[in-house]
């Protein structure tokens, strides 16, 4: 599910953004390279911006641009950090130059130096020291692309994340890893043991919150979470409840959670009888004091209990008729962290959430969140596609209608073949000057299927449009709603083998897997399919990896 809503996140902005016109072949890299030299400010990040569009091309200027890492203005170490990422130069002078700009005084550089560094993979044993450096210092500017290249290399991380546990400034970052990577980071329970005595209450509710979602294969360190219930910080109170009922529980565990339901403390009292009733779901009074609790905090001041009601509710069987009223007005709620529960929550009641949707989407301070709810969902929310429609007819001309069309037309792409009656109106956003609006609509024709065949004509025109985005969105549409026209592949075939050298990671991607779907001419692509495992963007790379092997490889 995160990664599902993290792709179509992925897809909103490439829709979203209008191509950068590709740098002339013609362009002389030297003559670059000297502008490089020169006194003149704008000049250099002229010739810098030009250098990074060229990609490949402009490998002979590498070596100026690795020099220009050093400049005296922070805007071209910054520049040069990011061309050199896009460039794709992943040799051993490139990824110094760019480790150690990711120490650079100036924050701008640090993140741009870290992108490049992501966008050309370096291998394992060179990135993790880095990472865990970066860490280790706690820079803001830098930690979330440092923790997202750890998620990324998954297990593979744990090792040196489990070492990073034992650093005091590293510690709580590394936590925050471990928690992402979930059951996967089952080996580091004995070493998240020595963190729950840390002498920062920030860090030891991290390293429970982390026990939490391993989840089972925490049960060993069950005595040390029931010990931080009587923990000084409330925050780790509540994480140690919160750990208890995820990882599960011991008779020593429930009494003592038992206990903490005697407390003058709202937030541990209703975290702690969830706790014990999702351990135990056959214990009815344990589950109704869990469900009156819960409903209580909806209506709370404070803005922690209500993160926590919408987060826990569905988790322990309280009456959908109940909740899902709750749940759907605390989309209104002020604080971005309730939204986002109450979506994931109402996401997992199914299409029982969806009984007063068009109230919902009829709501312009409400109807985003719907949206999304929708995409979550997916092919569940079958029943609301005459909304969804009815929504595809507002005019969209300024641009945040236009933003919001795109949305509709991705819910309408995550429910899949069941949205076949808004292939009308889908046809008609083909017609829009607005790539986003344009390209959704192909993108939701395509998941539609065979169903959207009226959408042929409209799509084969679109094969004939400047915009790279809506050529590759359209052909891919069409070889969804016609996977067995061969006369697709005269015309496919170009258009894919353009896109596999885009510079926008996604459009590679769907290339990649289009031409996984279609032995009868992919296979003549299988060698620029082995090109992209190499692709800095693992996105890419699984996406080639996957077509690889659906065409035999």
């Amino acid at each position: 599910m995160k990664s599902a809503f993290l792709m179509s996140w992925m897809v909103g902005w490439l829709l979203a953004a209008t191509p950068a016109p590709a740098a002339e072949a013609t362009v002389d890299v030297q003559e670059l390279v000297a502008e490089l030299g020169g006194p003149d400010r704008d000049a250099s990040l002229q010739a810098i911006g030009q250098l990074e569009a060229l990609g490949e091309k402009a490998l002979p200027a590498v070596p100026a641009l690795i020099g220009k890492l050093s400049d005296d203005k922070a805007e071209v170490r910054g520049y040069a950090a990011y061309a050199l990422g896009r460039i794709g130069d992943g040799s051993d002078a490139v990824l110094e130059g760019l480790s150690q700009a990711a120490f650079d005084r100036a924050a701008v550089v640090r993140r741009a130096a870290l992108r490049a560094l992501q966008r050309l993979n370096p291998p394992q044993e060179k990135a993790l020291p880095l990472v865990l450096k970066i860490l280790e210092l706690g820079d803001p500017a830098s930690i979330a692309p440092a923790l997202q290249t750890l998620a990324e290399m998954g297990e593979a991380a744990l090792p040196r994340l489990c070492q990073a546990l034992t650093h005091d400034q590293a510690c709580y970052w590394a936590c925050l890893a471990l928690a992402e990577l979930g059951p996967q980071a089952a080996a580091a329970v004995p070493h998240l043991k020595g963190v729950l005595q840390h002498r920062e209450p920030e860090v030891r509710m991290q390293a429970l919150a982390a026990l939490g979602e391993i989840g089972p294969a925490a049960q060993p360190l069950v005595p040390e979470i029931v010990a931080a219930l009587k923990d000084e910080a409330g925050g780790v109170r509540y994480a140690a409840a919160f750990a208890l009922g995820r990882v599960g529980t011991t008779p020593e565990a429930t009494a003592a959670l038992q206990q903490a339901l005697q407390q003058d403390d709202a937030f541990l009292r209703m975290v702690s009888a969830w706790a014990i009733a999702r351990n135990h779901p056959a214990d009815r009074a344990a589950v109704e004091r869990a469900v009156e609790l819960i409903l209580q905090a909806f209506k709370s001041q404070d803005v922690h209990l209500r993160r926590a009601a919408a987060r826990i509710a569905v988790d322990v069987g309280v009456p959908i008729d109940k909740v899902a009223p709750l749940l759907v007005e605390a989309l209104r709620d002020r604080d971005p962290e309730v939204v986002g529960n109450a979506i994931e929550a109402l996401s997992q009641l199914g299409p029982k959430a969806l009984q007063h949707i068009d109230e919902v989407l009829s709501n312009r301070e409400l109807r985003p969140y719907a949206v999304r709810l929708i995409q979550r969902m997916g092919a569940k929310a079958e029943s609301a596609v005459p909304s969804l429609v009815r929504l595809l007819g507002e005019p969209a001309e300024a641009e945040e209608e236009v933003l919001f069309k795109r949305e509709v037309q991705f819910a309408l792409a995550a429910i899949g073949p069941a949205a076949a009656d808004a292939v009308p109106a889908l046809v008609g956003s083909l017609s829009s000057e607005q790539t986003p609006i344009c390209a959704s609509a192909a993108l939701a024709l395509g998941r539609i299927g065979p169903a959207a065949r009226a959408a042929v004509p409209a799509l084969r025109e679109n094969l004939r449009r400047p915009d790279p985005v809506v050529r590759l969105t359209s052909i891919r549409a069409l070889l969804q709603i016609q996977p067995g026209e061969a006369r697709l592949a005269v015309v496919a075939a170009p258009l894919l083998k353009e896109a596999l050298g885009s510079e926008f990671e996604l459009v590679r991607a769907e290339a990649a897997a289009a031409l996984g779907e279609r032995s009868d001419f992919g296979k003549r692509f299988i060698p620029e399919l082995k090109k992209l495992l190499q692709d800095p963007s693992r996105l890419v790379r699984d996406r080639a990896a996957d077509a690889l092997k659906r065409l035999g490889e």
